[in-house]
């Protein structure tokens, strides 16, 4: 078997992989408006007890917005290096005395974009959290789909030669800055991440402390990803991937560092040979975790670590849901997003950690 074939193999492997545990919510191909967990069970879809139909599938954020009721309102972001993204509004509304809510942005993990916190109608956090009283902001990352540059299509390769490095460094401020300056709360903004939406709050925070307690109040880390510890079939998948490959995964160095271009390139962007370690202990603002035990991407231990290298004095994590250690709820990565219990099992103890981050007299 020739070299190419063989990595193509270990690539369509782990793809497959990929797909066969992450929920479809994740994905935007649906020809119908049948929403189901996983990807295998849309052949039995018409008798299975796991799918329903969801009029939210197929719409884009702003239209599930306005199908459960809201207005949507809908803002340039413009970062340094070139990147104009949109990000959207739940608006406030006369008679719901939002207007003077305190701001709330949420951050999508990675395969997703804003979508993620709408797509489950009023279940989804966007419309709970504004019928709890709070401005909610949707985020959306450079490879969601909402995003343009300045010189380049998202044809080019160009478009896409980006790390979450420059994310966290230009997209995270610009969005903070535009809702500072929109809603005039600047301090009182609330960061609410999911997956990779709580690792780039985590970089932004411990890379500009300063500027990150200017604009935020506290950050809400949805299961941490800051380091990553896979359950047996993933460690399998990626292994083999990386022998093939001949290299090594970059998670696998336990450290939590800015990108890894090599040693040469590495001299050349950071002056040093290794990537530059971004700092938990930087982090001064009030931090919360939620994680789930049977999340495959991480483990107690990693999150406990994180825990304990965050440097904020007002920091707690918990493992969802809380207080209850029944096997069958316990909750998995995406469940925080997609749970069919999420509302009993997440939200409300959710809203009692956000209500401990008012704003401050």
């Amino acid at each position: 078997m020739g070299e190419r074939t063989t990595e193509n193999m270990s690539l369509i492997f782990v793809l497959l992989t990929l797909l066969y545990f992450t929920p479809t919510s994740c994905f935007t191909f649906h020809k119908e408006n049948n929403a189901c967990p996983r990807l295998l069970e849309y052949p039995v879809k018409a008798f299975s007890p796991h799918c329903y139909v969801n009029p939210n599938v197929l719409s884009s954020t702003p239209e599930m917005i306005k199908q459960n009721g809201y207005k949507c309102g809908t803002y340039k972001v413009v970062s340094e290096d070139g990147y104009t993204s949109l990000i959207f509004r739940v608006l406030p509304q006369e008679d719901d005395g939002r207007e003077k809510g305190q701001p709330i942005v949420l951050d999508h993990g990675v395969q997703v974009n804003s979508a993620a916190w709408t797509w489950m109608g009023n279940r989804s956090l966007a419309f709970v959290l504004a019928r709890a009283g709070y401005d909610v902001w949707l985020a959306n990352q450079r490879d969601s789909g909402y995003t343009t540059h300045i010189k380049y299509k998202t044809s080019d390769y160009r478009f896409w030669t980006t790390t979450l490095d420059d994310v966290a460094s230009y997209e995270v401020p610009a969005i903070l800055k535009t809702i500072a300056s929109e809603t005039n709360k600047s301090g009182s903004i609330i960061y609410i991440g999911h997956s990779r939406g709580t690792v780039l709050g985590f970089m932004y925070a411990s890379e500009y402390p300063d500027e990150a307690q200017k604009y935020l109040r506290g950050v809400v880390a949805l299961a941490p990803a800051v380091y990553l510890e896979f359950s047996f079939f993933f460690k399998i998948a990626f292994y083999v991937a990386a022998i093939i490959l001949r290299k090594i995964p970059i998670y696998r160095t336990g450290r939590f560092q800015k990108y890894d271009y090599g040693k040469k390139q590495n001299m050349l962007k950071y002056g040093q040979a290794e990537p530059p370690l971004y700092h938990l202990s930087n982090v001064k603002l009030p931090v919360y975790l939620f994680y789930g035990k049977r999340d495959v991407y991480m483990k107690k231990k990693t999150v406990k670590r994180t825990f304990e290298e965050i440097g904020s004095n007002e920091k707690e994590y918990f493992s969802v849901p809380i207080g209850n250690d029944d096997p069958k709820l316990q909750f998995g990565h995406n469940d925080f997003i997609s749970s069919r219990y999420i509302e009993e099992l997440l939200y409300k103890d959710l809203l009692k950690v956000l209500n401990k981050l008012k704003p401050k007299e």
